[in-house]
């Protein structure tokens, strides 16, 4: 009697073995061709960013970027994140072509802020994005703190700094613009 009881248990955990190795092997494989779609909708998603055409195109362009992320395990927020600062981005460049008239002063100055924060984010998430679709493990924890600075950075009025190597120092001091008057209003209050 005992001898059957080992046989089923063996034949039982046996196949539950299998079952677990067949179905994670299969994902490796759909998981890595899902992040090859990826690196291809980004590419998509950049060229007709760089190309004046119409934002049903780009709609669509992110909506196959955003499944295929979905598709391949990639953080939800990072490419949520990488679709709004395209969408502000497009509206910016869509709104400066569409203007009859030239802004004025402080209304160019504000627009240039904007799109080079919406460019930088842009630029940051699309690095990460591409990272992921390498690396989607290795380095999580610096994506998802990362993602969180350049999501402050959305969050805040911008302020560039003059050089390209500074823009790290302009994200730091900009996030702590944004917390110094945040602490100044509840003190307020």
């Amino acid at each position: 009697m005992a001898d059957w009881a080992l046989i089923i248990l063996t034949a039982l955990g046996s196949g539950a073995l299998a079952s677990i190795i067949t179905t994670y092997g299969t994902q490796t494989r759909e998981r890595r061709q899902a992040r090859a779609q990826v690196r291809e909708a980004i590419r998509r998603a950049q060229d007709l960013l760089s190309h004046v055409c119409a934002s049903e195109q780009l709609t669509v362009a992110l909506d196959s970027l955003e499944t295929s992320a979905m598709l391949a395990g990639l953080p939800q927020y990072l490419t949520i994140l990488h679709r709004d600062a395209l969408s502000v981005l497009r509206q910016i460049t869509a709104d400066v072509i569409d203007l009859d008239q030239p802004p004025g002063e402080e209304s160019a100055h504000a627009i240039n802020d904007m799109a080079f924060a919406a460019d930088h984010v842009v630029g940051e998430t699309t690095r990460l994005l591409t990272d992921a679709t390498w690396h989607p493990i290795l380095r999580a924890p610096y994506r998802w703190w990362r993602t969180r600075q350049l999501a402050r950075v959305m969050d805040t009025l911008p302020r560039p700094g003059p050089r390209q190597p500074e823009k790290r120092r302009w994200e730091r001091d900009t996030i702590r613009k944004a917390k110094r008057e945040r602490k100044r209003g509840r003190r307020t209050l």
